[in-house]
């Protein structure tokens, strides 16, 4: 699966850049730091204009995450994909010329509803992945604000750690962007197989339906994980 790499990141970045009972209260863990890996100390402790300047865009309020209307649409068609579904299961034989494919068309359907119910978690999934990058940024642009040109061991660490959240939230928007173009896909094919019902059920064939579900639901252990990583912070 290709979450695997990201929940691998992510697991590193955190392990090795936040606190945590396995480095105790204070900084972000040292242990990420020590090694100068984004080059402060050469710098001086003083950021690229161009970074400040992307994190000083980020909004400190992250009290609610603003659904973009595209999803909104495909939330909607999806609770509608799934309705429809239902009441088609119930009635599966009003209209079916073909009785001997009644079985095939009632597992499609079936198939077709779980695959709709799947796609609508992962889509809701999506607003607490973009609540967790929001705070991550957030975090870091609080770091920048404090720390940014200060010569100690504490804007060190402070700052290193806003490189961290930084890295981490791009890699979750990564993530984010490639699910959403699956959940698109999905959708997009679960609407169709709907809109085919009525000539598969006069014509016999099944062959107007396309292919089984292609999206898997959000890994719950990703979430609890990102949940885990804000209560670290």
């Amino acid at each position: 699966m290709k979450l695997i790499p990201v929940l691998i990141f992510v697991s590193i970045k955190l392990a090795f850049s936040t606190n945590s009972i396995l480095f105790g209260p204070g900084y972000p863990s040292r242990f990420a730091c020590v090694s100068d890996a984004y080059s402060l100390e050469s710098s001086l402790y003083k950021l690229p204009k161009e970074f400040v300047d992307k994190y000083n865009k980020v909004a400190l309020d992250v009290s609610r995450v603003v659904e973009l209307p595209e999803e909104v649409g495909i939330d909607r068609e999806l609770v509608e994909s799934g309705l429809t579904l239902f009441d088609e299961s119930k009635v599966l034989r009003n209209g079916l010329v073909y009785t001997s494919i009644e079985y095939s068309l009632q597992r499609h359907i079936a198939r077709d509803y779980v695959s709709s119910q799947m796609v609508l978690a992962s889509l809701n999934g999506l607003k607490t992945i973009s609540y967790i990058s929001n705070v991550l940024r957030a975090f870091a642009r609080s770091n920048i604000t404090k720390y940014n040109t200060k010569l100690t061991d504490e804007a060190k660490y402070g700052l290193c750690s806003a490189f961290v959240y930084g890295d981490v939230a791009d890699a979750l928007d990564d993530y984010r962007t490639k699910q959403l173009q699956k959940i698109r896909a999905e959708n997009k094919r679960i609407t169709h197989n709907i809109s085919q019902l009525g000539r598969v059920k006069s014509t016999g064939n099944m062959w107007l339906l396309t292919g089984s579900a292609m999206v898997n639901c959000i890994n719950t252990l990703f979430v609890i994980m990102s949940m885990i990583a804000i209560s670290m912070i």
